[in-house]
């Protein structure tokens, strides 16, 4: 009698709705299994903890491993294949008898060596991996809750990491940029890297598009396709032939390439204050954004934007004090002040017009013009643009190689470029912020955005 196991949720790929009808097979590689004569039989119970462990993997182990997980589970329990080959239109049923199909006479005793054996891998690498992630090259940077720091391969990435609330910057998240830009600057790597962490947002399907669908119909222990516990989801790529755009909510992972680059200033910054501590409150903010803007001005190193969304206010005001921006075809830029009774910050009063000319800064500083990435990188704000279904590969390709070049030269070089206008810079920066703490006590800053808050509150 088959062991019992956890729900294995089945998944099936994209495929696309006009073309179901006309599929292929999937072609599934025979599964070699190397035996030898000292092979040790495993007991039940070293089998039942296999499956336990199994179900402690936190990576996805891939497609083709999954479906030798499927196969042996399906031999050791039930012995050779006994069900009928399924349809051809069936992609997850088909590549999984396939699989079992594959191990022919294979014994039940081997296949639970086989199974045990193979678990014991997956977990022992994940568990070397995850020894390595730690470590101080390559590893996560511990202490930071509101964004992520990593360091691979000579390069700093400081990635927003608030992506429900749009990686909106709250008071906290400023001190924690700035921590990170100091560590940056002092620790070995040769540049640095801003970016953010997305949340799940709808995608396109575009021809040539492989993503996953899931599927979540549970069937019989006696079909090939039954939910087997200690079993990991089964995906099968199909790409998509289909012309017209298909809408999918779906994740784009921890890259920077999801909903929002950053939506700037948190404005709950703003809220829950008594009247009696507003002048505290904006003599700290003025404070806090100068000590934030001024480490963008002094970062010794290389430091590039790597824009994936949406970026407002704040986080597009700095980019012009970044010394490369790279932005996805789905970005836009846009510094709403007037609209928020505010005024301009991160020196873009100075840079903006230095870098676009005054009348085109003045429709993004005073009338609060929204640029697409394409006008943006017109204007001079962003280096290049790139598609955003190649974004992160061409970017990050790119990066790594700028990473390899002679560290020493290029701070050196930065250095130099920065020190023709950095007391003027560390000037402006200083007046932005007066003018910023006088307009945050306005009635009119303050009516903009209770405003806001209302407007809000009735979608």
């Amino acid at each position: 009698m088959a062991v019992r196991a956890l729900t294995f949720v089945q998944r099936l790929c994209w495929r696309p709705l006009c073309e179901i009808r006309r599929t292929q097979a999937v072609c599934i590689p025979a599964i070699h299994l190397h035996m030898t004569a000292a092979t040790m039989q495993v007991s039940q119970k070293d089998f039942e903890k296999a499956q336990e462990q199994l179900k402690l993997l936190k990576k996805d182990p891939g497609n083709e491993t999954k479906l030798k997980l499927y196969a042996l589970f399906k031999q050791a329990t039930e012995g050779p294949c006994n069900s009928p080959k399924p349809s051809m239109l069936d992609f997850v049923k088909k590549a999984k008898w396939d699989a079992w199909n594959s191990l022919g006479s294979l014994s039940q005793d081997n296949a639970r060596q086989k199974y045990t054996e193979l678990v014991s891998s997956l977990v022992s690498a994940e568990s070397a991996g995850q020894k390595k992630d730690a470590s101080p090259e390559e590893g996560r940077h511990d202490g930071y809750e509101t964004i992520l720091v990593t360091n691979k391969n000579n390069i700093t990435k400081i990635m927003f990491n608030r992506p429900d609330r749009k990686n909106a910057i709250n008071h906290k998240m400023y001190r924690e940029i700035i921590k990170a830009l100091e560590e940056a600057g002092k620790d070995d790597s040769t540049i640095a890297v801003i970016t953010a962490i997305g949340k799940d947002r709808p995608g396109k399907l575009q021809p040539g598009a492989a993503v996953y669908i899931p599927v979540t119909r549970c069937v019989q222990l006696d079909d090939c396709s039954d939910n087997v516990k200690g079993q990991p989801q089964l995906m099968l790529p199909v790409k998509s032939s289909c012309s017209g755009d298909m809408s999918f909510g779906f994740s784009r992972g921890p890259f920077g390439n999801g909903d929002y680059y950053s939506s700037g200033n948190d404005l709950n910054n703003f809220t829950n204050i008594q009247p009696s501590e507003m002048e505290k409150m904006a003599k700290e903010g003025a404070v806090l954004l100068k000590e934030f803007v001024g480490h963008f001005i002094d970062f010794p190193k290389p430091l590039i934007a790597v824009v994936n969304g949406p970026a407002i206010g704040i986080c597009v005001t700095v980019l012009a004090l970044c010394d490369v921006v790279y932005a996805s075809d789905r970005a836009t830029f846009h510094s709403p002040f007037s609209q928020l009774g505010q005024s301009p910050e991160g020196c873009s009063s100075y840079l903006f017009p230095k870098i676009m000319g005054l009348a085109k800064a003045n429709e993004i500083l005073l009338f609060n013009k929204k640029l697409t990435a394409a006008e943006a990188c017109a204007q001079g704000l962003v280096t290049e643009v790139f598609p955003d279904g190649t974004f992160q590969k061409e970017v990050w390709a790119r990066l790594e190689a700028y990473a390899s070049l002679p560290k020493n030269s290029l701070a050196v070089s930065k250095q130099l470029l920065r020190s023709m206008e950095k007391e003027k810079l560390h000037a402006v920066n200083s007046k932005e912020c007066e003018v910023l703490k006088e307009r945050w006590l306005s009635d009119e800053c303050i009516n903009a955005i209770v405003s806001f808050f209302q407007k809000k509150s009735k979608l």
